[in-house]
C-alpha cells in the first residue's frame, strides 16, 4: 500500500499530527465501504465502480493540495479535521477501486492479479522515491519541506488524473480485456455490460438471458468456505497498519537521519513489499498450504515486541532490518493468500460445492483431419411460430469455413431443425465436402435421421425425404447430438435469421458475434449446463 507522506507544516503541531490516526480513520471507511460493495456486488456496474474510485482518489489528492494552499501551510484543528476527512475519503476510494479491480481481474485471469498486486507495491515505492526527491530538492530552501510536499502532491494528482483517462478510454479497448469481459458475461456476470460497450461490444438481451443459466454459491457460503483466507488477510493488514505509517512517524525517534528517518523507513518498507510480491512467481517458493498461511500470518505478531524494543533501545540499522522484514512478509503473504483464493466469476468448480448433482460441462469438439463439421439449428419464436434456420461449417483446426442463416416463415421447431440440416447438406454438396460430421442440439431430430424414426407432419416428411436423398451422396457422414451449450454458433446464426429478409451466406469471415463464439470453441471453452 502506498502511504502518503505529509508535511508537518500542513498538519500543524505534533498534538494535531494525524499520522497515528490516519490508519484508524482510513480503515473503518475502507472496511464498511467494502462490506457494502460486497453485499451489492452483483448489481454494481464494474466500470462505474472503478471509475468512481479513480475519480475519488484524484479529488482527495487535489483537496489535500488545496487545503495546504488555502491555509498557507498553517496548522490548527481545522486542518486536522480536514486531513482526517480526506483520509476517510481515501478509504472509500480504496474500497471502490482496489476491491473492484481485484474482483475484475479474478473475472478475467487470476494470474493477472499477481501483477496487479505487485503494481500496487511498485506505486508505493515510486511515491516514496518521489517524496525523497522532492525533499532533497527543497531541503535548503526557506520553508522547503512544505514546497517539496506541494510538488509531490501536484505530481501525484497529475498521475491520478492520467489513470482516469487510461482506464476510461484505453483499458476497455485492449483485446485481452475485451476477451475476458465477454467470458465473464457468458459465465453470468451482470456487471460488465458498460465495460463491453466501452470496448465497442454490445450484448443483446438474448445473450444476457443465456448467461443466466449459471449459478454460484452465495456470498455467505463463499465466505464460510474461505474464512481462513479472510482471517489471513485481516491479520496481515492489522499488523502492518498498526506499524506503518503511524508508529514509524511518531515512535522511532530521529537518530542520525533526523527528518529523513521516517521517509527512509517508509521507502524501505515499500521497496521490500514490492520485491516480495514477485517471489511467488517461483512455484516452489510459493506457500500454498492453508494451514501454513495461517501460521505465517499469526507468527508475524511477534514483530510487535520486536519493534517496541528496537525503537526504545536499538539503533537505526536494526529498525531498517525490521521494517524490511515487515515489508517482505506483507507483500509475500498477501500475494500467496489472494492468488490461492477461488477464481472466476462462476468461481470455476467451487460453485459445485454442496450440490448433489452438479451441472454438466459442455464444449464444442473438433472434427478429425479431413473432415468438415456442420453445426445446425432451428429457431422458433412468438405465437405465430415464425421460424428461422442457421448453421456453421468448421474444419479440423476449428477454422470458420462457411455460415448460413435465413427466415423460413411459419414452422414447428422440428421442421425448423430439419430445414436447417437440409440446407446445410445442400451446401455440403455445393462445396464438395465428402466427409461430414453433422451435429445439432435437437435429440428428436437426431433420432429421426440416425434411427429412421417416423414423422407425421407432411412438411417434416418432405424435409426428411430431401435429407435422405443427399446423405448417401457423401463418402462418410455421421449425425450426433450435442447440448445447446455446445451448439452456440449455430444457435446464434439461427436467431440472426429472424432479422433477414433473404437467405444469407458468410464465407470465411462470419459476423463478430459468431467469430467470438468460434474463437471460444476453438480454445475448448467449457459452458456449464444445469441439470
Amino acid at each position: 500500500m502506498a502511504f502518503r507522506l505529509l508535511s508537518p507544516s500542513t498538519v500543524g503541531k505534533l498534538k494535531y499530527h494525524p499520522a497515528r490516526l490516519l490508519t484508524l480513520i482510513y480503515m473503518p471507511f475502507a472496511v464498511v465501504s467494502m462490506a457494502i460493495l460486497t453485499y451489492y456486488e452483483s448489481k454494481i456496474d464494474t466500470r462505474k465502480r472503478n471509475l468512481s474510485g479513480l475519480v475519488l482518489f484524484f479529488l482527495s489528492s487535489l483537496l489535500l493540495l488545496l487545503l495546504d494552499l488555502a491555509s498557507s501551510g498553517k496548522g490548527g484543528i481545522g486542518n486536522f479535521i480536514g486531513i482526517g476527512a480526506i483520509a476517510g475519503s481515501f478509504g472509500v476510494a480504496d474500497a471502490l477501486l482496489q476491491g473492484g479491480m481485484v474482483g475484475d481481474l479474478f473475472f478475467m485471469c487470476p494470474e493477472f492479479l499477481q501483477s496487479y498486486l505487485a503494481g500496487i507495491a511498485a506505486s508505493g515505492f515510486l511515491i516514496s522515491a518521489l517524496r525523497l526527491l522532492t525533499k532533497a530538492a527543497f531541503e535548503k530552501f526557506p520553508n522547503g519541506l512544505r514546497k517539496g510536499v506541494i510538488l509531490f502532491l501536484v505530481i501525484s494528482t497529475f498521475f491520478e488524473f492520467l489513470c482516469i483517462l487510461v482506464y476510461a478510454f484505453l483499458f476497455p479497448k485492449l483485446p485481452i480485456v475485451k476477451y475476458y469481459r465477454l467470458k465473464a458475461s457468458t459465465e453470468g456476470s451482470n456487471t460488465v455490460s458498460a465495460d463491453l460497450a466501452a470496448g465497442g461490444i454490445h450484448i443483446n438481451q438474448g445473450d444476457e438471458n443465456e448467461a443466466k443459466r449459471h449459478e454460484r454459491l452465495s456470498n455467505k457460503e463463499l465466505f464460510f468456505e474461505n474464512i481462513d483466507y479472510a482471517i489471513d488477510l485481516t491479520l496481515i493488514f492489522v499488523l502492518t497498519l498498526s506499524i506503518v505509517p503511524g508508529f514509524i512517524y511518531e515512535d522511532t525517534g530521529s537518530h542520525q537521519l533526523h527528518s529523513w528517518y521516517a521517509i527512509v523507513l517508509i521507502t524501505v518498507f515499500n521497496a521490500c513489499d514490492m520485491i516480495s510480491r514477485y517471489i511467488p512467481l517461483v512455484e516452489f517458493l510459493k506457500l500454498k498450504s492453508r494451514k501454513g498461511l495461517m501460521i505465517a500470518a499469526l507468527s508475524r505478531f511477534l514483530l510487535i515486541p520486536a519493534f517496541y524494543f528496537t525503537a526504545k533501545y536499538g539503533d537505526q540499522g536494526w529498525m531498517i532490518l525490521l521494517i524490511s522484514f515487515l515489508g517482505l512478509t506483507t507483500g509475500y503473504l498477501t500475494v500467496c493468500v489472494v492468488t490461492e483464493a477461488p477464481q472466476g466469476v462462476a468461481l470455476d468448480w467451487l460453485w459445485l460445492v454442496g450440490k448433489k448433482e452438479g451441472p454438466i460441462p459442455v464444449s464444442w469438439k473438433k472434427p478429425q483431419i479431413g473432415w468438415t463439421k456442420l453445426n445446425f439449428d432451428g429457431s422458433c419464436k412468438g405465437t405465430a411460430g415464425k421460424a428461422s434456420i442457421g448453421g456453421v461449417f468448421r474444419n479440423h483446426d476449428a477454422e470458420f469455413l462457411l455460415g448460413y442463416a435465413e427466415s423460413i416463415g411459419g414452422a414447428t421447431s422440428t421442421v425448423a431443425e430439419l430445414a436447417a440440416l437440409r440446407r446445410g447438406l445442400e451446401l455440403v454438396l455445393e462445396n464438395g465436402w465428402s466427409n461430414v460430421w453433422l451435429e445439432g442440439d435437437s435429440k428428436s431430430l437426431v433420432d429421426i435421421i440416425a434411427k429412421r424414426k417416423q414423422v407425421r407432419c407432411k412438411e417434416a416428411q418432405r424435409q426428411v425425404s430431401h435429407i435422405n436423398l443427399i446423405m448417401p451422396e457423401l463418402q462418410n457422414c455421421v449425425v450426433t447430438h450435442v447440448f445447446r451449450e455446445g451448439n452456440r454458433a449455430a444457435d446464434k446464426l439461427a436467431r440472426i435469421g429472424h432479422q433477414l429478409q433473404k437467405p444469407k451466406i458468410w464465407r470465411h469471415i462470419p459476423p463478430d458475434d459468431i467469430l467470438r463464439i468460434v474463437h471460444e470453441d476453438a480454445k475448448g471453452k467449457i459452458v456449464f449446463r444445469r441439470r
